[in-house]
């Protein structure tokens, strides 16, 4: 974990209002589940049956707000599940420190029991758009394409090309991101694991 010089994020909860900051990541995150629901709709892409859950690929988050609100969701667990959740995270971390690095790291992410995320409702931002292809812009730059999942591609070769512009939805977590960090004097980057995230 790269920032073991980080505040530990429950003394930054306390000390900050996050109620607002969370509203407008909600609103946020609305904005994107309708963005990806026409991409995926143009595809006739679904999820259900995957065999290749996205949530077996180690993703890295890197906002302190998308860490708060998946903390505030481990408040709603009840005891027996956030038990099961922590000892979950142990092993997940402890089986990326004896990775081999030559190979994918494939472990199923904690939150997820009997294929389904337990903070759905709290999951980051990139658990909500994997899977459908993407662009990011840069002024003056060609967009940055993603190609998207292997089940996604398997059923996209046929289809026109229209895929899901994250730049507004990046934006927009960004200057929340901006204040929030500016309200909690912090600057430290964050590069954290779904597990580390609930440990922590």
């Amino acid at each position: 974990m790269e920032n073991n010089l980080f505040p530990n994020l429950n003394m930054i909860q306390t000390d900050l209002n996050t109620e607002l900051y969370f509203e407008n990541l909600k609103s946020v995150f609305d904005s994107m589940a309708k963005g990806y629901d026409i991409i995926a709709g143009h595809y006739g892409f679904d999820c259900k049956g995957c065999t290749d859950s996205c949530c077996l690929t180690l993703f890295y988050h890197h906002t302190l707000l998308e860490c708060l609100y998946l903390k505030e969701g481990l408040k709603t667990l009840d005891q027996d599940l956030l038990k099961e959740v922590k000892i979950k995270s142990e092993s997940q971390i402890m089986a990326l420190k004896n990775h081999n690095s030559k190979e994918p790291f494939r472990k199923m992410c904690p939150l997820n029991f009997d294929g389904l995320c337990v903070l759905y409702e709290y999951r980051p931002m990139i658990c909500r758009l994997h899977g459908v292809c993407h662009e990011l812009r840069k002024p003056g730059q060609e967009p940055l394409r993603g190609p998207g999942c292997e089940q996604f591609t398997e059923l996209s070769n046929e289809k026109k090309y229209l895929p899901l512009d994250r730049t507004p939805f990046y934006i927009e977590l960004a200057n929340l991101e901006r204040g929030l960090r500016e309200e909690a004097a912090i600057n430290q980057r964050i590069k954290m694991t779904i597990a580390e995230i609930i440990l922590d």
